[in-house]
């Protein structure tokens, strides 16, 4: 059931760090687009639906594949600086929840990144579904458990060992739900979707310093980064040091980047 608390929260985050996203975490999730457009395998002029776009990651790349392709993100701020990027591409302010298409109205739909944030993500798989042609692909990446993937449970682990406040944000649905293959085929399959595909990537985050890191959710992140945002001066000190003990290594030598696990899932219309 849809959490209009936690829609707000979202939509008002997103509204105000399309600048900070882009230039920080952007870095990271833009690495799946070349894995989602294999995926797709789209050839020249055939038509995309980028859900939850952003800065337009995706949109650019298909655009150099010739694939007309429509990004739509609710956040107004997103598709100013999308649009500020790559002038000549077509994005619009959307609901993926309640997508302003028709039925049947594209060869594809992407969604990377966008179904953590949704408040009703079962919602936005029906719609990638209405709006999605019969031979159709539909792609969505994900986080990946914390467990599997070194880059994500570092903050996690930083965060449990010295977060003294709780988070700003209201409660959502689970934040590694479709991290779950059972969880994310039920969905899609309730859906009406086939053919259904789960894809483990591996990506480098890149590390700078323990407090590039940190800024890289504090700013970019929604939910992890309310936590963060939640905590006081003293206590992201503290945040920061553990994660800086941790990046280094063995031979004491400083880490500049660790893996992160991403879960891609593919199916068919």
């Amino acid at each position: 059931m849809q959490n209009p608390a936690f829609r707000q929260f979202e939509h008002q985050f997103w509204n105000k760090t399309s600048t900070p996203y882009d230039s920080g975490l952007g870095a990271v999730t833009a690495q799946t687009v070349k894995h989602i457009l294999k995926t797709l395998n789209l050839k020249p002029d055939r038509t995309l639906l980028d859900v939850a776009c952003g800065p337009g990651y995706i949109t650019r790349a298909a655009r150099e594949q010739r694939i007309k392709v429509t990004g739509v993100d609710f956040s107004a701020a997103m598709i100013e600086l999308a649009r500020q990027v790559f002038p000549q591409a077509d994005f619009r302010i959307g609901d993926a929840e309640s997508l302003d298409f028709a039925d049947e109205a594209f060869d594809a739909v992407s969604c990377n990144f966008g179904m953590m944030h949704f408040a009703n993500p079962q919602q936005a798989m029906n719609e990638a579904f209405r709006v999605l042609r019969p031979g159709g692909a539909y792609v969505f990446t994900v986080w990946n458990e914390p467990e599997h993937s070194p880059a994500m449970n570092l903050i996690f682990e930083a965060i449990k060992a010295h977060a003294q406040n709780a988070p700003q944000a209201p409660e959502g649905p689970p934040f590694f739900f479709y991290a779950d293959n059972r969880n994310a085929e039920s969905a899609l399959k309730s859906a009406g979707f086939k053919a259904i595909e789960r894809q483990v990537l591996t990506l480098d985050w890149p590390i700078e310093s323990a407090e590039t890191y940190i800024r890289h959710f504090y700013d970019g992140g929604a939910r992890i980064g309310g936590t963060l945002r939640a905590q006081t001066p003293e206590t992201l000190k503290k945040i920061a040091a553990h994660i800086c003990n941790k990046l280094l290594a063995p031979s004491g030598e400083n880490l500049y980047a660790l893996p992160v696990s991403v879960v891609m899932y593919s199916a068919g219309k």
